[in-house]
């Protein structure tokens, strides 16, 4: 039985303890895998030394993975690397048809999050 498999039995059980289990071990793996991939990005490559990234490196996954899982606490460090561009990003940006964000990663991801992430741009803009 997967891990995901037996997760789910959790939620589908009868037993409140269990349903209650079910919910405090998804909100922990979801804070542990933004925990994670923050600390994959730092150690990827500073802001300030990334200049580009290559798709699916380790930096492009790990951001573009805050982005998927809306991870709001995560915006402070991708705001950090905001400017760091597709490395396709020459050949691209004369495709008129892109939007901007993606030749962005991590703008990509802030917009992703949404909303919870302007506190954060206005603080940096600010």
């Amino acid at each position: 039985m997967s891990e995901t498999t037996a997760i789910l039995k959790m939620l589908r059980s009868t037993n409140v303890e269990d349903r209650r289990r079910f919910a405090e071990v998804v909100i922990q793996e979801r804070s542990d895998t933004i925990a994670a991939l923050l600390a994959e990005l730092k150690a990827w490559s500073s802001p300030e030394d990334a200049a580009t990234v290559e798709a699916d490196s380790t930096g492009h996954l790990a951001i573009r993975l805050l982005g998927e899982l809306r991870a709001s606490e995560a915006a402070p460090v991708l705001i950090q690397y905001i400017k760091v561009r597709d490395s396709a990003f020459e050949s691209l940006a004369s495709d008129d048809k892109l939007p901007l964000d993606a030749h962005f990663p991590a703008l990509r991801a802030l917009i992703q999050i949404g909303e919870p992430s302007i506190r954060y741009l206005l603080d940096a803009i600010a």
